[in-house]
């Protein structure tokens, strides 16, 4: 089965993962690749997709209004990861704006 893209999907929270995270995702590039992992033992949403780093740390999450479409896609045994396109600054921090693709 082919598993559709997502573009101009917002990677948030990363003020609630420290200064150090919004500093990282401040200075991502564009084609930067990151990478998603479902959390459904999350007590706030059970469709929540945690975005990691290259080296596993937890960046952030996938917005809540794009998550639930491509959650179920990766209940299906679908690998996503997300594309950097750019970095726009939202209050004391930023959103990182991706293209999901499947692997």
């Amino acid at each position: 089965m082919k598993h559709p893209s997502f573009p101009e999907v917002r990677i948030v929270g990363m003020h609630f993962r420290g200064a150090e995270m919004v500093e990282y995702a401040s200075a991502l590039q564009g084609g930067e690749e990151l990478f998603l992992e479902r959390e459904p033992e999350n007590q706030y949403d059970q469709n929540a997709i945690k975005v990691l780093t290259n080296d596993g740390a937890h960046l952030g999450y996938i917005e809540r209004s794009e998550e639930r479409w491509i959650s179920g896609h990766m209940e299906e045994g679908a690998n996503y990861v997300a594309v950097v396109d750019r970095v726009v600054p939202f209050k004391n921090t930023v959103h990182v704006i991706c293209n999901v693709e499947p692997q």
